[in-house]
């Protein structure tokens, strides 16, 4: 193990005294011995140099250099790869030709090249194209690749522009250079839904997506979301295409969301397939928004890559915030926004507050694919967000042109992105550089003062779970607003720089001491502790214009209650209640809205809020807490739910418009609160037996056993949906998330013994097992330790075949250190069985022990 687990650090980057000008891979599939035949042209760039090329799980038969037969034996063999002697090599260009077998049927890891239900696929990235072939496998090699693919599959797709094509044979050719992690390969038998697009210059681009037959009638929505997004681009960010052909394929076993290979893009399924029948609400949103993201990447990541993999942030963060201005101006910029904050808080924050903190932009890792975090992508985004906070959206608007000029077909660095921003904008950003050094996240404290009309504003910053390192002040941009005691906005958002520890804002011309609404649309991902009054936050939450911070403040207040009713046994304030039922009523704000307002926070999340007061954390407590919180905002709301449920009309048929998704949302949570009563039961019930679309089918499922209520409507939904495995996976997870905790050890573990539970299929696991331990908090964390224990067995199962999976689930167990001494006592017994695993993958070990030591 000790062999194999070795540190790549960020200041060990020496580029390589290589480079490729052309690859040319030959594939003659077969599902247990696979032959690939790599012929490569390579250009020394340092002489007299050993050449170093990685390769893993590979069986080489025969090398050529020049044509000539060269000695395995004379070769050098690693534990990662091979050396070939200097003394092998001529000193100026030459061909390598290396003949390699693979086993696709075995490949459990879903790494390099496998087979998904008959369907051979790859996935390169980050370091998966070792597992095809020798190569120089990082992302500062750019080459054109020709791909020739003979099998007996119908479909034979690679990357670029078919050149050939016959019955058993295709040739593709992509003309524009790209690291190996972009290299695509796809065969098997599929059909595809066509369309084309027309580019802003006039070309025809023909667009397919490739599915198994039986899927073809759910492609429709994926197409207009392709096309939506190439529109976008070319308005927004001036970006057109540039191959004549783009493509995707959906894959039923997928360790991530999407892969933007590039002219093909491999996507898991859940995010390409959808129809009235079998998607809900969210799933057409989330298929919309990683669709945007992958086709983004084609500039932002594919035409302009990493020069290393410690600068992941450079194309993750840039185009997550593309796919979130994307997603705004399709549904709305406050929903969005709320959304994506709640998801960087819930999954960010967490990484920076626990064990596995890292900075945006990394200095050290074992194993890359961990470093696929929320870190990396959603306060990647936020950073960039920031930088278009801080130079504005003309100069914002004029570097990305100038970045895609000066950069087109390069592997780059964070220092370059910000050297294109310091030089079209005329600004130093070296202290906004260290949000991509610098780890943790900033708190920031207010105080305020009122004298002879002048409202001083004092902020000072420091940097939290850093104590390892010497940090300095950010530059963090904070939007603030202005509100009089009526909740007129009495001063527009203006953006507070805050570059020092200690600094104030004036405002001057004032009548009568202002409430500040501040970091309005959470300008900057940091913590804000403000001394304000629960009057002056309640004038917020009511009259706020700006509706991301009249949610938050909301939000606020809600974690208030929920903590006096923990430790004080105070009941749920009924000024809140007030402020809520208010909200339901108004009928100007979006029903998407109001649901949100009224939907308290997570468990999670609680645990996130009275962990920063440093209070001890009690599971049941906080679950009795938010059940007490429902029943309370149901007997507020009584009135307005039993109307709204007496007069609400589905429409006559399932529309993915905003208004019917809105008011799908905001029944669905109505319908929650509705069930604290036994008129309420049997509405949900009703609405079950009548649903007509997944949204509704689901959610009422969900509810059922929530409210313990459920007979025998999920055994029925097995039975509808079982050959569909998206739908599946949701009634796996539907159970796994929303059983009682007090059932959810037996449910959870019966289901792990059912004939549709497949350890092997990671959509099937994150399902069950991940859905569990994520979602189901006080199922997780029951006292007797069984939850944790449950799930340590099942990481232990699947470490040995797909050890990337199984490490993104260990973080369940990163927050042992927040719990009472005897729940962290039998995490961390768990924690040790997994990291004591013989064989442990370099994935699971890394985590397991980071979570351990800190």
């Amino acid at each position: 193990m000790n062999k194999i687990n070795t540190t790549t650090y960020l200041k060990d980057y020496k580029p390589s005294p290589f480079s490729i000008k052309s690859v040319d891979l030959t594939f003659k599939l077969s599902p247990k011995r696979t032959q690939v035949t790599a012929k490569i042209l390579f250009s020394p760039k340092v002489p007299d140099q050993d050449l170093e090329l990685d390769g893993v799980e590979l069986e080489l038969k025969k090398v050529t250099i020049d044509g000539k037969n060269q000695d395995l034996d004379a070769l050098i063999y690693t534990v990662n790869g091979l050396t070939v002697p200097k003394k092998m090599l001529p000193a100026s260009d030459f061909f390598w030709e290396a003949e390699t077998n693979i086993v696709p049927d075995t490949n459990s890891a879903l790494e390099g090249l496998y087979r998904s239900a008959g369907v051979y696929c790859t996935q390169c990235e980050a370091q998966g194209f070792r597992k095809i072939t020798y190569f120089l496998d990082r992302p500062d090699i750019l080459a054109v690749y020709t791909v020739r693919i003979e099998g007996k599959e119908p479909i034979l797709l690679s990357n670029g522009n078919l050149v050939e094509s016959r019955p058993g044979f295709a040739k593709w050719y992509d003309p524009w250079p790209k690291p190996s992690y972009l290299f695509a390969l796809v065969a098997g038998n599929l059909t595809s839904f066509n369309d084309k697009f027309q580019t802003v210059s006039g070309r025809i681009v023909d667009l397919r997506i490739y599915v198994r037959p039986e899927d073809i009638d759910k492609c429709a929505y994926a197409m207009g979301a392709l096309k939506r997004s190439m529109r976008w681009d070319e308005i927004e960010y001036k970006r057109e295409y540039d191959l004549d052909l783009f493509m995707i394929v959906a894959i039923d076993d997928f360790n991530m969301g999407a892969m933007e290979n590039k002219g093909l893009n491999i996507f898991n399924s859940k995010y390409i397939l959808a129809d009235d029948k079998t998607a809900t609400d969210k799933d057409y949103e989330n298929i919309e928004r990683i669709i945007a993201h992958e086709y983004f990447h084609n500039w932002t990541g594919n035409r302009i890559t990493c020069r290393d993999w410690f600068q992941l942030c450079l194309k993750e963060g840039l185009t997550v915030f593309r796919d979130q201005q994307f997603s705004a101006e399709m549904r709305g910029f406050p929903i969005t926004r709320i959304e994506d904050v709640l998801v960087l808080q819930a999954q960010q924050f967490r990484e920076d507050d626990g064990p596995l903190s890292h900075p945006v932009r990394p200095t050290e890792y074992l194993e890359i694919n961990n470093f696929y975090t929320a870190t990396v992508y959603e306060k990647g985004a936020e950073l960039v967000r920031m930088l278009k906070l801080i130079v504005g959206k003309d100069h914002y608007d004029k570097a990305l042109q100038e970045y895609f000029v000066k950069f087109d077909g390069q592997a780059c660095t964070v220092e370059d992105w910000l050297e294109v921003f310091e030089r079209t904008a005329k600004i130093n950003l070296s202290q906004f550089a260290l949000w991509y050094h610098q780890k943790g996240r900033p708190i920031v404290e207010v105080t305020d003062a009122f004298k002879d009309g002048t409202f001083t504003m004092t902020f000072s910053q420091k940097l939290a779970n850093n104590k390892n390192y010497e940090s300095m002040p950010m530059l963090i941009p904070i939007n603030i607003g202005l509100l009089n005691k009526n909740g007129d906005e009495i001063r527009d958002t203006e953006t507070f720089l805050l570059s020092k520890n200690k600094q104030s804002i004036t405002f001057d011309g004032l009548s009568s001491k202002p409430i500040p609404s501040t970091l309005r649309d959470f300008s900057a991902p940091i913590t804000i502790i403000e001394n304000m009054s629960d009057d002056e936050l309640h004038i917020l939450g009511g009259y706020d214009k700006n509706l991301f911070h009249r949610w938050n403040v909301l939000r606020q207040l809600t974690f208030k209650a929920l903590e006096r009713f923990i430790y004080h046994e105070e009941p749920i304030s009924t000024r809140l209640l007030s402020s809520l039922e208010k909200t339901l009523y108004s009928n100007n704000l979006s029903p998407a809205y109001r649901a949100l307002i009224v939907t308290p926070p997570s468990a999670n999340d609680c645990l996130t809020y009275l962990s920063s007061k440093k209070r001890n954390i009690d599971p049941l407590k906080i679950h009795a807490a938010l059940h007490s919180f429902n029943r309370a905002l149901f007997a507020r709301c009584n009135n307005y739910i039993t109307d709204f449920f007496h007069n609400y009309a589905s429409s006559a048929g399932y529309e993915t418009k905003s208004e019917q998704k809105e008011l799908r949302a905001l029944k669905l949570k109505l319908m929650d609160l509705f069930c604290h009563c036994d008129e309420g039961i049997e509405t949900l019930k009703k609405l079950h037996r009548t649903a007509f679309n997944m949204t509704d089918e689901i959610g009422s499922l969900a509810l059922l056993i929530k409210h313990d209520s459920i007979d025998t409507e999920a055994d029925q939904f097995y039975e509808k949906w079982k050959l569909n495995n998206n739908v599946i996976d949701k009634w796996f997870s539907t159970q796994a998330v929303y059983t009682a905790p007090e059932k959810s050890f037996k449910v959870v573990s019966a289901l792990t013994n059912h004939k549709s539970f497949k350890l092997q299929n990671p959509n099937r696991f994150r399902s069950l097992i991940g859905a569990f331990a994520a979602n189901n908090f006080c199922g997780f964390h029951q006292s007797d330790g069984t939850g944790y224990k449950l799930v340590a067995d099942w990481l232990i199962k699947l470490d040995r075949i797909n050890p990337q999976t199984a490490a993104r689930v260990c973080t369940a167990f990163d927050n042992w250190k927040l719990f009472d001494s005897e729940r962290q006592i039998k995490m961390k017994k768990n924690l040790r069985r997994i990291a004591r695993i013989p064989n442990i993958s370099k994935n699971s070990y890394e985590i397991t022990n980071s979570i351990l030591k800190k």
